[in-house]
């Protein structure tokens, strides 16, 4: 055997010396992330967290998972066609068409229209293949299907995704409640064929996407309390896919794979994506938004910068959120020309215009409606422009003050991923933070990386979408002076928090690799079976690539462990009333005893969500909430009232008016009376 050249063994010393220092820091993280979770030694952890972090970077400043320029990029490509121009010209001139609030066939034709007017015009213009219809061709040539390794892997992750997203979907959580139940009467709306482009009959408003993928849902599996959280979660499983499409066009397919793994087992996405409600979409469209734009300014293609106008306007109907999201665009490419000047050029400004106009032609309808009543749109706290910031208590505050209170809030912002997150039950588990172990010590490696070393490719993109989607929660609750971080209006930070995330496990498996390459270092394994004299002897190559497998699954396993006792153990107890479903209960109560005579349920004083009761008995005009007895007084025949336990007045007087009675109580999971059902008969039946 040769021996090893002492400038071999130099490099290979100080190779093992960084892999033991980023195993060390990795330790520190987690050891600082589990002290904060004991909230002991507070200051200590931060620093600890701190140092490992900063730590981290100094040890893989040599690594750069970053991904290379493609060799597709188009340059010196002609202007747009006349066609393109007339196709945006005829879908602006539907602008006039949606006045009435309604989507219909006479406005709808000119506007998609032309649209599809202008992305024919650019498509016949861009002679790029997709990828998939290359595999798929390349498949058919040779007869036999090629299906790429990360194809598979994707799948598998996508799997789990769904089977976390689906498992109990029935019982957890077994209600839905507050402004979901807003929800049922938009379906029903569409049902009855009002196709509307802004949904507002009840609360401040709500944009329409999510209701038309429910109302589709529902006609063809059912309508009922579970649509609503099925299709929230097929829209949380989409968009695993969707995010590893946006990580890999950044750092490639090991940090989109990683990505989408660790969002795949991610509570924080699991329990919005099993919520049924709207904001399920908004991670989805930040990731596919983030995917275009990255692609569109990697490539400086005509058509890509038009995709990324399409899904931006497209997002504009998902929640109100989303308004964050030019923005964060804007942010990153202040920085991306503030890193590399030369990164860009004047032709670079004919693909802004492009994006701008198909951005604005997508727009058009749910831009009609907001002109006609401005203020109605941003009063609403998942913009983050509401009453408040309309002039109605700030003024009275010193600017300093404003300043001071903004960043305070952004402060407990930031917060949520590691230390104090959401009070609602519903949608957290209260005042948890909203990342994992795994993921949380992950993230502060990642943003670390990306923030000391911004000037690499595309770093700051990240951390900029991160703090700007960050920004509707904060200005929403700029006037509360009791606030904590709203898990559902900060949403669109889930994708670059976990794309963050997966950097550090990429940089870690370049650090094994080049400390153990895989030439020269073997593993065999001998199965020997006496008894059936059998023996089966398999030689891999092994290295650092393979520990890091090992290493990564090792941490995932972690990750979903934490989850699956997050979720299924913890969240219930933290859901109202137990998890218990006591409207839909009362729902079922009412159905049953439909046919026999009317039916009322008792509502004041106490709390009481009708909303939800008309959703589970799926009857949205049903008018039986009384808030005193009156209308029972002269009733003959049967009759049935819910009350609340604790209403003891309403008790004795339905005893008083009906000798011949019976109650029932329900009672919820942990044997609390949850409400008593009060049968009642006077006279004739």
């Amino acid at each position: 055997m040769s021996a090893t050249r002492p400038w071999e063994w130099s490099e290979r010393k100080s190779r093992a010396l960084q892999v033991g220092g980023m195993l060390l820091c990795g330790a520190l993280g987690l050891w600082a992330q589990r002290t904060l979770d004991s909230r002991e030694h507070i200051g200590l952890a931060w620093a600890v967290y701190g140092l490992a972090a900063l730590g981290f970077c100094f040890l893989v400043r040599w690594v750069k998972p970053e991904r290379e320029p493609p060799a597709e990029t188009q340059t010196g490509v002609p202007s747009p066609s006349g066609l393109f121009t007339m196709g945006l010209m005829a879908g602006y001139g539907s602008f006039f068409l949606f006045g009435g609030n309604r989507f219909a066939l006479w406005n709808v034709l000119p506007w998609l229209g032309g649209l599809a007017l202008a992305f024919l015009a650019l498509r016949r213009r861009d002679d790029r293949e997709v990828g998939w219809w290359r595999c798929l061709r390349q498949s058919l040539a040779s007869g036999r299907v090629v299906i790429p390794w990360e194809w598979a892997a994707l799948a598998a992750v996508v799997a789990v995704g769904a089977l976390f997203r689906f498992h109990q979907l029935a019982t957890i959580p077994a209600e839905k409640w507050g402004d979901l139940g807003f929800h049922y009467g938009d379906v029903f709306s569409i049902w009855r064929g009002d196709y509307q482009i802004y949904f507002h009959r009840w609360g401040g408003g709500r944009e329409p996407v999510f209701f038309y993928l429910l109302a589709l849902y529902a006609r063809i599996f059912g309508f009922s309390s579970y649509a609503t959280k099925a299709i929230s979660a097929l829209i949380g499983l989409a968009t695993i896919p969707a995010l590893y499409l946006w990580a890999r066009e950044l750092f490639g397919r090991e940090v989109g794979l990683c990505s989408a793994a660790l969002l795949a087992t991610s509570k924080w996405h699991i329990i919005l994506s099993r919520s049924g409600f709207r904001a399920s979409l908004l991670p989805l469209f930040v990731s596919l938004v983030g995917y275009s734009f990255v692609r569109a300014l990697r490539t400086r293609s005509d058509l890509d910068a038009a995709r990324t106008g399409l899904l931006l306007g497209l997002s504009f109907y998902t929640y109100p959120s989303v308004l964050a999201l030019p923005l964060a665009m804007a942010l990153s490419l202040a920085a991306l020309v503030l890193a590399d000047r030369r990164a860009f050029s004047r032709q670079d400004l004919q693909k802004a215009a492009i994006l701008v106009g198909v951005l604005a032609l997508v727009s058009i309808p749910l831009v009609r409606i907001v002109s006609s009543n401005p203020f109605s749109y941003l009063n609403r706290g998942g913009i983050g422009i509401d009453g408040a910031l309309l002039g109605k208590k700030l003024p009275s505050q010193s600017t300093w003050t404003i300043l001071r209170t903004l960043l305070d809030r952004f402060r407990r912002a930031i917060l949520q991923f590691h230390y104090e997150g959401y009070y609602n039950g519903y949608y957290m588990i209260p005042l948890q933070r909203h990342m994992g172990l795994v993921d949380g010590v992950l993230l502060a490696f990642g943003g670390a990386y990306c923030l000391a070393y911004w000037r690499r490719k595309y770093n700051i993109m990240l951390p900029a979408f991160l703090v700007t989607m960050l920004l509707p929660p904060v200005l929403a609750a700029l006037p509360s002076p009791d606030w904590a971080t709203n898990m559902v209006r900060s949403s669109g930070a889930i994708g670059p928090a976990y794309i963050l995330a997966a950097i550090p496990l990429a940089l870690l498996r370049r650090r094994l690799e080049a400390l153990w390459p895989p030439e020269g270092w073997k593993v065999v394994v001998t199965l020997i079976s006496p008894t059936l004299r059998y023996a089966r002897q398999w030689t891999m190559a092994a290295g650092g690539r393979y520990l890091a497998v090992f290493l990564m699954a090792g941490l995932f396993a972690v990750q979903v462990r934490d989850t699956t006792l997050a979720y299924f153990r913890d969240y219930p107890r933290g859901v109202a009333w137990g998890n218990y479903p006591m409207h839909l209960e009362m729902a079922r109560v009412i159905r049953e005893f439909d046919g026999n005579g009317p039916a009322y349920i008792k509502t004041y004083p106490f709390w009481y969500d009708g909303l939800t009761v008309r959703a589970g008995m799926q009857d949205w005009d049903w008018d039986g909430e009384i808030s005193d007895l009156t209308p029972l007084a002269g009733l003959q025949g049967k009759v049935m009232v819910l009350v609340h336990p604790e209403d003891q007045e309403a008790q004795a007087a339905l005893r008083a008016m009906f000798p011949r009675r019976m109650e029932v109580t329900h009672h919820d999971y942990e044997g609390r009376v949850a409400f008593i059902a009060f049968y009642g008969e006077r006279g004739q039946p």
